[in-house]
């Protein structure tokens, strides 16, 4: 018998939910090294945009080889770009969260 830290009372684990237990756990921890890869992924997208920005400051102020008409559309377009990487990357952050507290919770039964 299992104490179960959500419930305060006492389980019966039988060797089918015993396995079960162990299975969802190795899935959760395969979710969660998913999840910080698209994590650590987005964040490299995310320099990358932000070094195209910069090039493209340097090259409308410093360099003045584009119009200011051509800056805006493209800073928009990598601003957008920007924005939906940033949302990519709070979303992988989310499910590593979500993973590691499904993985905590099953930790507590494989004790």
């Amino acid at each position: 018998m299992v104490l179960c830290p959500f419930r305060i009372r006492f389980c019966l684990l039988t060797p089918f939910s015993f396995r079960f237990f162990r299975r969802s756990l190795q899935e959760t921890r395969s979710c969660k090294k998913q999840a910080q890869k698209q994590a650590s992924d987005e964040q490299t997208r995310l320099n990358g945009i932000q070094k195209k920005k910069d090039r493209l400051v340097e090259a409308h102020v410093h360099e003045q080889t584009i119009d200011a008409k051509t800056f805006r559309e493209h800073m928009d377009r990598l601003r957008e770009q920007e924005a939906m990487a940033k949302l990519e990357r709070y979303d992988a952050e989310l499910e590593d969260l979500d993973a590691w507290a499904a993985a905590s919770s099953l930790r507590a039964f494989e004790h």
